[in-house]
Parts: C-alpha cells; structure tokens; sequence
C-alpha cells in the first residue's frame, strides 16, 4: 500500500514537471516527505530540482541554472546529482561564453561560479576545456610544422 501510495505520489510530480510547473511539483515533493519514506532514492524536490536547471541550461539560461543549483544544494547539500550536474552546468556555460567573449568570459564565469559553489572544487576548472583548444591552435600556428614530422602528423585530430 505504501509502494502504491510512493508511486502515485511521484507521478503526480512528474506530471507537473513535464508540465513546466516546477513551484507546484516542488510544493507536493516537500508535502510528501512527510508523508512516505523515500530512503535510497533520489528525493523528488532534488529531482525537481535538476529537471529546473536542465530546462534552464537547454536555453541557455546560464545564471537562472546556476541559481536553481545553488538553492537546490542549500536543500539537498550531499546530493550528487545536483553536484555532478552543476559541473556540466559550468561546463557549458564556459563553452557558451567562450565564443563570444574569449578567455576573459570564461575567467569571469568561472569566478562567479566559484563564489556560487565554494564546496565543488572543479568548477574552478570548468573553463579549461574551451580555452585548450584555442591555446593549442595558438602553438601549432606559431610554429612551421612539417608534414613528414610524425610526432604531429595527426595535428588536425588535436584540434
């Protein structure tokens, strides 16, 4: 009955986030810890949680997502999910600003971040991956490479 009544009750907030009603699914996630036990899983309110910043992130509403995570782990400190996620989050937004505003987008990014998130570490280093690319592009192009080299036959891979 308990199983029935746990089921019923998580439908019922997925229904709404796939409805876009993330107030309402988070208001009956809270009601209903109370109510049953959901040891072992992830909470609902954390799950709603994530599917917010993920519709956020798809468009590209960096500092809405960002926000989203943040109250999500005042909630749901040792969930990692929304730790794991908020990493992609930082991620992409690095990439996204990179191509518009270079290095300096992405130092800034990363420093709000860092404020935002004090307790995971890497996203300190979200932005690397955006800017590795250009750096390496920069050291190729300096240098008159040679087709018969081996060491860099395969420099358009790197790239």
């Amino acid at each position: 009955m308990i199983e029935r009544g746990r089921d019923q009750i998580r439908r019922a907030v997925d229904e709404r986030v796939k409805a876009g009603k993330y107030e309402e699914a988070l208001k009956l996630a809270e009601d209903s810890e109370t109510l049953c036990d959901f040891a072992g899983i992830n909470r609902l309110d954390e799950i709603v949680y994530d599917s917010w910043a993920k519709k956020q992130i798809a468009a590209q509403q960096w500092e809405a997502a960002a926000d989203r995570y943040a109250i999500a782990l005042e909630r749901v400190s040792a969930s990692s999910l929304l730790r794991n996620n908020v990493e992609y989050l930082a991620q992409e937004w690095a990439r996204a600003v990179y191509t518009k505003g270079g290095r300096e987008a992405v130092a800034t990014v990363t420093k709000l971040l860092m404020v935002k998130f004090p307790g995971i570490e890497s996203v300190s280093a979200s932005g690397a991956p955006a800017v590795i690319g250009d750096v390496l592009t920069a050291i190729l192009v300096r240098f008159e490479w040679h087709d018969d080299c081996p060491r860099v036959r395969n420099r358009d891979a790197l790239l």
